[in-house]
């Protein structure tokens, strides 16, 4: 996966930005996990659509409010939204954001 900064910062901004290209897989783990519930118990999603958000604190440098949408095929069932549940509760990413983490960069020499 390739990240590029915004050409305001001095990057080409070809593509997703790092902020961008966590909220990309948010919304890529959640829609994973969903397809795999729904393929073992039979729900119908091909055609889902899933799009995820968030906001940039620019003070604080951080990404906030994160917000997955999910778009199903037809009408939604119980089922379905039973296995949106799920997805929500398995998505490591998900579970990743949402929890309280440390994140330690160490330069090695």
């Amino acid at each position: 996966m390739f990240a590029d900064a915004p050409s305001s910062y001095g990057g080409n901004g070809t593509t997703m930005t790092p902020p961008q290209a966590q909220v990309a897989t948010l919304a890529n783990c959640v829609g994973i996990v969903i397809a795999v519930a729904c393929n073992n118990k039979g729900i119908p999603y091909e055609g889902m659509s899933v799009e995820a958000t968030a906001t940039l604190d620019v003070e604080n440098h951080c990404l906030n409010d994160f917000n997955v949408e999910i778009r199903m095929p037809g009408e939604v069932t119980d089922q379905m939204r039973r296995a949106v549940d799920a997805a929500h509760e398995m998505c490591s990413i998900g579970n990743t954001v949402s929890s309280a983490n440390s994140v330690n960069v160490i330069l090695v020499e």
